[in-house]
């Protein structure tokens, strides 16, 4: 022991001293429970005197000895100090250096102050100093074993003896940690800091909804949100989960140190009652995009709070709020439905049929039904400027005066959902059951009057006709129904469907059969009575697919039909006579949107097309039965864009672009004519079409809008036969522009100016049919016809829902495609471009409630006036009646059981080739309708042309009589059973 740590005698006898009074003082009892430690307090002052006693005799073992024995039982701070001492005097100058910071941590003095800094100061050079630090703080330290005790809890700072150690900390609820081979030396600190990461469990919890609390309340009081992962000190919990508009839920779990529990919670959401009432029964209510019900309804269980509700019918624009649904509540939602005049196919986009370009009516699917309308013809009976004309053999529609013989309806564009269906051997249209057999799953029919050719091309001249099919999944998933004609015709039809997350599909299909009957010809006389002709059957299958963006789409439909008018100076009365033709395609589609301001429109497509026709001739130089056959089938694909460069979030931004472009392949295009004497025709033209437009609509200010667009259209057609009997390939094209200007007067009324241009390309069989020269011949020079169109529109709402449109018109035809009599010695025609103009002007009126609560009333007057040459006194052409009237009523009876729906048409001046009006045909149709819920059954049953009127319509030299007359009263009923 070095002499600096040596103390005098005096030295040790007044911290002796000291000690000595202050442990007295400490061990003097001086409360009521002084008694209790009496005991204990003697037997300190004992220890701590035979301590000082050993201490004096330099007994420093023995000193500590009885100085920790008194500690223990009463412990001071003053033999702390008295600890220390004897340490150093031992020369443990580590433990002595502990024991004067304890004394030091104690509340002293300025004299004991002064007395332990000295004392530190003397023991600090030699000691090596450890700092110990841990996060969190509180941690026990053992120095290389814990068997020997700790060393205090951290932060401390220690002396210790040099050299390496082991550092252990450890506490409570916490991983252990070991700091191994610390080197201390002599005079310097060493600072040790270590993390002690919680003892901890982790609980997973998934389930719905997302972000709600979950609370752990236990051991400790965690708190997370599902879906999630909860680390906690091990034990057990009670778990709570919560959120709102949820009820509460509870469990238990038990977490284990350093392992994973799994949870599983499904919040149930409070719920209260949602009542929806709307003005039109059976309507679908969608509450967040899902099916709930139909109108009226009351949903219960609906789970509390907001959700997005609609409410959706065939022909009426849909309703959506967002409604907040109070729990254990009942929470009543009102929807107050107008009717849709959502229109497609003036502009192939979706658009109010007052802002569309174009004269634009709409035949919703309530309507069809209503009128038990069972094709596209009768649909749109009464439309203004709409008439039909039926020949014997292909029924077609005539736009604004115009309907030619033995055109086929090829000025008159069809299209189902935007594919046009016209064939492509001759353009044909088809509008009753040459397209359909029914038409349950139509949503609504779109008739656009005017040139269609800048968004449509070839055919769109008078006018285009859309059938939009549905493009959701039924309401019911199976439907199956049967059709009774009084005149021997009867029908089946049977659809399906159901919806998926994203998207659905449907598939519908049936068939048609009219017996044959007795057709008699004025014309023939004693002769002129066929029985057994007029046999006809027709098959539809078609469907739909859609998902998201895609949608694909298939239709196929075939009628053979009996022709009992002996066309085309065929044996009259030959049940041999049959027209077969067949329509096919399958579309994919593809119309994603980019944001509110662009969206593309693509799609690919197969079309096929086909026709057989038997003729009967007699036998010998008039050939026997004569075939013809055409097969037709074509690739193709279009890609559209529509651009909105101004549209925000919230705003259309008034101006939209639309371009697009299309081409078509036509790789097989054949015809073929036999006869007894062997093949009098066989051609064979494929050929390519293509197409680019381009539209802009632009609405500067909310009263006034302007349509500006153009369209190239284009086509090579394969070895077509000149005059001279060589083949050359052939280059067709034509331009045509659309101008239309929009004013909105005020907020119910629509003034539209529009002009146009349209073409008809000549088609195959104009260019290429003969017979051999026996009733026609090739026309390979034909040029395309076109037809100059401006128009004036205005509509206004009146009281009652009442609308009034008022239009008038004036078309200008040049290039016209007309079969005329080209060798008259021979009476050889052939297809040939009229040298004189047609001009058309016209007038029409209409005064229409559209159908809401069951109600639909409408009136309509058509005036036209066609002629060639000169509109003042050119020569007027046949089968275009100048007044066409139509009265249309919907009347509910007991809605939704029983609707009552009567239709009155007037045609005046529809006269014959020959020049001769005809006399005004009277039809009336009177049709009751309804749904019987509880029986799953749909109805309508009606009478057509109720008054039994006889009248025929104008035909061609190919019919010997004038007119073919057409059926006279006849009762029908349908009924459509649904599960």
């Amino acid at each position: 022991m070095t002499q600096r740590h040596s103390a005098s005698r005096g030295t040790l006898t007044f911290f002796v001293i000291v000690a000595l009074v202050a442990v007295g003082a400490t061990l003097t009892p001086t409360s009521a429970t002084a008694e209790e430690y009496k005991n204990a307090a003697d037997e300190a002052e004992v220890q701590f005197t035979l301590g000082n006693e050993a201490y004096i005799r330099r007994d420093f073992r023995t000193a500590l000895a009885h100085y920790f024995a008194s500690n223990r039982l009463a412990p001071n701070r003053n033999v702390t100090f008295n600890i220390a001492r004897a340490y150093e005097q031992l020369g443990q100058f580590p433990e002595a250096f502990r024991y004067y910071q304890d004394f030091a941590s104690e509340t002293l003095t300025d004299k004991e102050r002064s007395a332990v800094d000295d004392a530190m100061k003397r023991v600090l050079g030699s000691v090596a100093l450890l700092s110990v630090q841990s996060d969190p703080p509180g941690a026990t330290l053992y120095i290389d074993r814990k068997d020997l005790g700790g060393y205090g809890t951290t932060p401390r700072l220690l002396a210790v003896k040099p050299g390496s150690h082991d550092l252990i900390f450890e506490l409570a609820g916490h991983e252990s940690a070991t700091v191994q081979g610390v080197s201390l030396r002599v005079g310097r600190t060493e600072t040790v800091r270590v993390s002690l990461p919680k003892i901890l469990g982790r609980l997973e919890v998934t389930g719905t909804p997302a972000g709600a609390e979950i609370v752990l309340e236990g051991p400790a009081r965690v708190t997370g949100t599902m879906p999630g992962a909860i680390d906690a000190p091990p034990g057990r919990y009670r778990v709570t989960a919560r959120q709102s508009g949820y009820l509460a839920w509870q469990g238990d779990v038990e977490i284990v140190a350093r392992k994973t529990a799994a949870m599983a919670v499904e919040l149930q959401r409070q719920t209260g009652t949602l009542v929806v009432q709307a003005d039109e029964r059976d309507a679908l209510i969608l509450v967040d995009g899902r099916a709930a019900g139909f109108t009226p309804a009351v949903i219960d269980g609906v789970p509390a709070g907001p959700h997005d509700v609609s409410v959706v019918l065939d022909g009426f624009r849909t309703w959506s709020r967002r409604i907040d649904v109070a729990p254990d509540e009942r929470t009543v939602a009102v929807a107050e439905l107008d009717a849709s005049d959502e229109v497609a196919a003036a502009s192939k986009t979706s658009e109010s049929a007052s802002d569309a370009p174009a004269s634009v009516s709409l035949v919703p699917s309530r309507e069809i039904a209503a009128f038990g309308a069972m094709t596209v013809a009768e649909a749109l009976g009464a439309e203004r400027g709409v008439f039909f004309s039926d020949d014997g053999s292909y029924p077609i529609l005539g736009i604004r005066g115009f309907a030619p013989f033995v055109q086929y309806g090829n000025r008159l564009l069809v299209q189902i959902d935007g594919h046009t269906v016209n064939d492509d051997w001759i353009g044909s249209s088809f509008v009753t059951f040459d397209l359909m057999n029914d038409l349950d799953r139509v949503e609504r029919l779109e008739l656009v009057r005017g040139p269609g050719s800048v968004l449509y091309g070839t055919g769109a001249f008078f006018g285009v006709v859309n059938v939009v099919t549905h493009d959701d999944a039924p309401r019911h998933p199976v439907t199956a129904g049967l059709t009774a004609v009084t005149d021997g015709t009867i029908r089946a039809k049977a659809s399906g469907g159901m919806g998926f997350e994203g998207g659905g599909f449907w598939v519908s299909g049936g068939g048609i059969y009219g017996q044959p009957g007795t057709y008699v010809s004025p014309a023939l006389g004693a002769d002129g009575t066929a029985n057994g002709v007029g046999e006809f059957s027709s098959g539809t299958a078609q469907g739909r697919v859609f998902w998201r963006d895609l949608t694909v789409q298939f239709y196929f439909n075939e009628r053979n039909k009996g022709v009992e008018t002996g066309a085309f100076d065929t044996l009259f009365g030959d049940s041999r006579f049959t027209l077969d033709d067949r329509r096919a395609f399958v579309e994919a589609r593809y119309e994603p949107t980019f944001g509110p301001g662009a969206q593309l429109f693509s799609r690919v497509y197969y079309d096929h097309s086909g026709y057989e026709g038997r003729l009967p001739y007699a036998p010998g130089d008039d050939g026997g039965l004569k075939v013809e056959t055409f097969t037709g089938n074509w690739l193709g694909l279009e890609a559209r864009g529509v651009f909105r460069p101004l549209a925000s979030a919230d705003d259309d931004g008034g101006l939209r672009i639309t371009a697009g472009l299309e081409y078509q392949y036509h790789f097989e295009n054949t015809a073929k004519g036999t006869d007894d004497t062997g093949i009098y025709m066989n051609e064979e033209h494929p050929f390519s079409a293509f197409s680019a437009y381009a539209l802009v609509d632009w609405t500067p200010w909310r009263f006034m809008g302007l349509s500006v667009g153009g369209r190239f259209d284009g086509w090579l057609i394969d070895d077509l036969k000149r005059t001279d009997e060589a083949l050359d390939d052939r280059f067709l094209y034509s331009i045509n522009p659309r101008f239309a200007l929009l004013f909105h007067p005020t907020d119910g009324s629509t003034l539209k100016l529009l002009g146009g241009k349209a073409f008809r390309a000549p088609s195959i069989y104009e260019l290429t049919y003969s017979d051999g020269g026996v009733e026609q011949d090739a026309s390979p020079d034909l040029v395309p016809e076109t037809i100059w169109t401006g128009e004036i529109e205005y509509s206004h709402e009146l009281p009652w829902e009442l609308r009034l449109t008022a239009s008038a018109f004036m078309n200008h035809i040049e290039d016209l495609i007309q079969l005329e009599l080209t060798d008259e010695t021979e009476g050889v025609y052939s297809y040939q471009n009229t040298r004189e103009t047609v001009w058309t002007v016209g007038a029409e009126f209409e005064l229409q409630r559209e159908l809401a609560r069951g109600w639909m009333v409408s009136a309509q007057y058509s005036f036209q006036r066609t002629r060639l040459g000169d509109i003042s006194d050119g020569e007027s052409i046949p089968n275009s009646p100048e007044h066409l009237i139509g009265f249309k009523v919907i009347a509910p009876i007991a809605r939704p059981s029983l609707l009552l729906a009567s239709r009155l048409q007037l045609e005046v001046d529809r006269r014959t080739r020959d020049g001769e009006e005809g006399p005004v045909p009277v039809l009336w149709d009177v049709v009751l309708s309804g749904a019987v819920t509880a029986a799953h059954l749909e109805y309508a049953v009606g009478v057509r042309n109720l008054l039994d009127w006889t009248y025929g319509h104008p035909v061609g030299d190919e019919v010997v009589d004038l007119t073919v007359r057409q059926p006279g009263r006849t009762l029908f009923a349908d009924v459509t059973f649904f599960w």
